[in-house]
């Protein structure tokens, strides 16, 4: 069912939607559809005089100079050509929360228990867009990769959503078994596999607006078409797959 619900798209950073979702995101804005992406860690450094070592060696990889007002700009970017709402909350990027995670080690590990707090302020945004719209399905990540940033995302979700989770990209593309160990690590099944032969270029073009991040992700941005083709096109037609815990609900 489409045209009576929201479809709410939860990302960690700027880029995780498009990256993920593209396609079904452009899919269901073109069947009229009502879609917000939220993206949770969009928020500055509470002080960007005394960012660690670790965010530094980022901003250099990034070539970027306000890091987070720039990539806003990607991200608007993104959000126009995919065609939907967007909302950015204002809880900082891992990398600039403190000590906690100043390490590839630590960025991709256990999330630390100093952050329950967070992850309780932002269930309670969540909680009040539930509450806003009383039919909404939630896109969050299947936490491939295990980003912490990722994993408090799907910590935070409404214990009551109806929630779709996706195959974050592009992890789920760098190693045979990613898919598999995310799965098993959050009980997940698969629900469904939605098609996006016609909507693909889209996914690609609002990837394409995430400039800064193509060194990072992809090594280039022909690399970059070639990995999302592949990816969506390894069973056949190019598809988006999405999983749930319990039993798959219908559309």
């Amino acid at each position: 069912m489409i045209g009576d619900r929201w479809h709410i798209f939860l990302e960690p950073h700027f880029d995780d939607a498009a990256l993920s979702c593209g396609g079904t995101i452009a899919r269901l804005v073109d069947a009229g559809a009502d879609v917000l992406v939220v993206t949770v860690f969009g928020g500055k450094p509470e002080d960007e005089s005394v960012l660690g070592a670790f965010a530094r060696i980022q901003h250099a990889r990034w070539r970027l100079g306000d890091a987070v007002e720039e990539r806003l700009r990607e991200h608007r970017s993104a959000m126009a050509v995919l065609g939907c709402a967007h909302r950015v909350l204002p809880f900082p990027d891992a990398i600039y929360r403190g000590a906690l995670y100043q390490s590839e080690d630590a960025l991709f590990g256990q999330v630390s228990s100093d952050e329950c707090p967070l992850i309780g302020q932002i269930s309670r945004i969540l909680e009040e867009l539930h509450g806003e719209r009383p039919r909404v399905r939630f896109y969050a990540p299947l936490t491939v990769g295990h980003h912490v940033d990722h994993q408090i995302a799907l910590a935070a979700l409404p214990s009551a959503a109806e929630t779709s989770l996706y195959e974050d990209f592009p992890y789920a593309a760098r190693e045979a078994r990613a898919v598999a160990d995310a799965t098993a690590r959050v009980g997940a099944v698969h629900e469904r596999d939605v098609p996006v032969g016609a909507t693909l270029a889209r996914r690609i073009d609002a990837i394409r607006c995430y400039a800064s991040q193509m060194g990072t992700l992809f090594g280039s941005t022909d690399r970059m078409e070639r990995t999302v083709a592949e990816y969506a096109g390894r069973t056949g037609e190019p598809i988006e797959r999405y999983w749930c815990r319990g039993v798959p609900p219908d559309l």
